[in-house]
């Protein structure tokens, strides 16, 4: 498994386990724009229905907030598409927010946040099952 980002801040690299992804940084950091995405490469095909993300906000000491919001595309064709679930996406600080979709099968997933005004977006670790 690789992961890939669009993070633009020096010291963002991507620390990839089977389970989680955890940025130095914690944050998605990219001037003048709205969003920003984080994603696994599978080595093989792979079944998944859950993700949880912990948000990362470091108010008073830093310029990285909560995402507005976030969603989960899934590659399939080569193009990305979002999956399907009726689950609120919450974004709760200090915890995991879990979401529970229809099962894909799928070589990528991409993790895609709506960057606060003014600020990075902090996300703290991912994990996929």
């Amino acid at each position: 498994m690789s992961c890939r980002s669009n993070c633009l801040s020096v010291r963002s690299s991507c620390l990839c386990s089977a389970i989680s992804i955890n940025w130095v940084t914690n944050a998605l950091a990219v001037k003048n724009r709205t969003t920003g995405w984080v994603q696994y490469e599978f080595e093989k095909q792979e079944e998944v229905s859950t993700v949880e993300v912990y948000g990362f906000d470091d108010t008073g000491i830093g310029a990285c907030r909560l995402p507005k919001s976030w969603r989960i595309l899934y590659r399939v064709d080569g193009k990305w598409e979002p999956v399907r679930t009726e689950q609120k996406w919450g974004v709760e600080k200090d915890k995991f927010n879990q979401v529970v979709f229809e099962t894909v099968r799928t070589g990528a997933l991409r993790l895609e946040v709506q960057l606060p005004d003014n600020f990075s977006a902090g996300i703290h670790e991912w994990r996929v099952r």
